[in-house]
């Protein structure tokens, strides 16, 4: 089994968290996709990093998704980007599309 470790995602509460996941509610007026994107380039480059290459976006059902609060290791604020699956035997249930980006 091969262990990883993420980029800032262990959580302080050692909550279950399936996912990391920005909550927006598309609609045709607003540019999502614009405002998702850039912090992988803007702030890796930021911090003297490279940007983060992303090659899919998954859009999952919101109402199939529990949100869990918690924290950051070494941050004081509280965060609101972790989920579970409310029905966790069904994941794909919950899935609406994959945008592939080239």
């Amino acid at each position: 089994m091969i262990s990883s470790k993420g980029d800032r995602y262990e959580n302080v509460e050692n909550k279950p968290i399936d996912i990391f996941a920005l909550d927006f509610k598309i609609t045709e007026k607003k540019k999502y996709l614009e405002h998702f994107i850039e912090p992988f380039y803007f702030w890796p480059i930021k911090f003297g990093n490279n940007p983060i290459k992303l090659d899919i976006i998954i859009l999952y059902d919101r109402t199939k998704l529990q949100k869990v609060v918690h924290r950051y290791e070494g941050r004081k604020d509280i965060k609101r980007d972790g989920f579970v699956f409310k029905k966790p035997n069904n994941k794909v249930g919950a899935l609406m599309g994959i945008i592939k980006i080239i």
